[in-house]
């Protein structure tokens, strides 16, 4: 349906689409019989009040893709709730009459994974791992209370700040992502977000766009300044509402000042060259999560150049100009060294110094040939010079960046994160 959008209004319709009646129904009565299972009151009012809405009154929303992204995040927790409920199966003093007085051990080979005639153990309600799960439970069901309660977006040039957050992709549980900016964070939501990091004391260990009620650790506060290997996405938050190419700009800065590996596009909705809707059929597998994928390409939607929206795609874009005569292509491989000793070695700065020998300031690379379709670009060896502090905060990009600045020509090296290989960008007709 993206296909067609050439408007704020015909974008703002495929998401009050997708955010149906026959969805919300089905969610209220899923809710409604959990709910009813722990004597807690209904939650139906709430959801209609954040989520339903006529075709008039989604027309004046501005932040209607946070509304998509609130029932996506209760659909998800709903389906944890579904899972563990699943799992619980205890019975506290069953009644004698309830169990026949022989078993059933079931077909010597069963036809599926399912054992179809034997009786089920039903464990005592003593029993650790079950307890773990109704905890977990209810905290889940805290959650959604949380999220409908807590929604809330604020907008406009006075309270906005655009940020980026390492978090997880979406197939990973919501409570291991970064919480989202579309909720107002306080300490009764912190708990509810992560059952495990509240069991273990660490609620305030989740990475958020506010801070306010967060660990005051460098790493919880600027997570871009510390090691994102467990994070494979970045949500990008804030820049809704503000001018579309400031926004590019300052999230442009941000890749560069951090070594971020995403690319960013901005398109406008009534553009007739290059529109967002010819973009979509060049691209159909773009997405809107709030953020980016590592090796991504993050898509700023502008409607009369003020950011109304975003999508992303999971890989970059390679832009081929009118002009150019030849096509590129892109080689990947391991990099030389490894990561780990890429890390332990820029590490070593921050360690205690040896008292015998001075340690390494830099990490050193020794280029011996290069050529290009039998042309040598070098006639002696070469050394590139690369400081570890770069190392330290930029790993491989520091490496890249050193060596597309040595070699300007011919090739482009760059760093795939999310893959951790070492790309090669040439044109397709060179031999290197």
């Amino acid at each position: 349906a993206l296909n067609n959008v050439t408007s704020i209004a015909t974008l703002r319709n495929n998401f009050l689409i997708a955010i149906a009646p026959t969805v919300l129904t089905k969610l209220k009565q899923g809710f409604n019989t959990i709910f009813g299972i722990f004597g807690i009151p209904s939650i139906a009012t709430n959801i209609n009040g954040q989520l339903l809405f006529t075709q008039a009154e989604f027309s004046e929303l501005t932040d209607f893709q946070y509304r998509y992204d609130l029932l996506s995040d209760l659909i998800e927790t709903y389906n944890e709730i579904k899972e563990l409920l699943l799992q619980i199966n205890i019975e506290c003093i069953p009644n004698v009459s309830s169990f026949p007085k022989h078993l059933l051990l079931g077909k010597v080979v069963e036809e599926n994974m399912y054992k179809t005639y034997r009786h089920r153990i039903y464990k005592s309600p003593l029993s650790q791992h079950e307890t773990f799960n109704r905890n977990k439970v209810e905290s889940l069901i805290q959650r959604v209370r949380k999220l409908l309660q807590r929604y809330a977006v604020q907008q406009g040039q006075a309270v906005q700040k655009i940020k980026i957050t390492p978090s997880k992709i979406v197939d990973s549980p919501l409570g291991e992502k970064a919480i989202p900016y579309y909720y107002q964070v306080n300490n009764s939501f912190l708990n509810s977000w992560s059952f495990e990091k509240t069991a273990n004391l660490k609620q305030k260990y989740n990475l958020c766009y506010y801070v306010q009620n967060l660990a005051a650790d460098p790493e919880i506060r600027q997570p871009l300044l510390y090691n994102s290997d467990d994070s494979d996405f970045l949500r990008i938050e804030g820049h809704l509402g503000l001018n579309a190419k400031e926004s590019r700009d300052n999230i442009s800065a941000d890749i560069q000042k951090y070594g971020l590996d995403f690319d960013l596009k901005v398109l406008e909705l009534d553009s007739k060259k290059n529109s967002f809707s010819d973009f979509v059929k060049a691209h159909p597998s773009l997405v809107h999560r709030g953020g980016v994928s590592k090796g991504g390409t993050f898509i700023i939607v502008a409607d009369d150049k003020i950011a109304v929206a975003d999508f992303y795609l999971s890989y970059k874009i390679t832009e081929e100009k009118e002009q150019d005569c030849c096509s590129l292509m892109e080689c990947s491989y391991p990099w030389i060294s490894s990561l780990k000793y890429l890390n332990n070695l820029a590490r070593s700065l921050r360690g205690t110094q040896s008292k015998i020998k001075l340690m390494p300031q830099n990490y050193m690379l020794q280029i011996v040939e290069y050529k290009i379709n039998g042309q040598a670009l070098i006639d002696s060896p070469i050394r590139v010079s690369i400081p570890l502090q770069d190392i330290f905060k930029r790993r491989i990009h520091a490496v890249t960046e050193a060596l597309n600045k040595r070699f300007s020509k011919g090739v482009v090296f760059d760093f795939n994160e999310s893959q951790k290989r070492f790309l090669i960008i040439r044109a397709k007709e060179d031999r290197y």
